[in-house]
């Protein structure tokens, strides 16, 4: 998973890492699959709190 936002990082999350982001006013941030998962079949887990 490729997390990005307005602040400009940009991080590949891998499978048992955690991602932590404290959000603030105005940041704007997406989480996308990376093309080499997207050429495969796969399941996606994830939970955003």
């Amino acid at each position: 998973m490729l997390h990005r936002d307005s602040l400009g990082n940009n991080l590949e999350v891998l499978p048992g890492d955690v991602n932590w982001m404290t959000a603030g006013r105005g940041i704007v941030h997406s989480e996308r699959e990376t093309i080499e998962v997207k050429a495969s079949q796969h399941r996606l887990h994830g939970i955003q709190a």
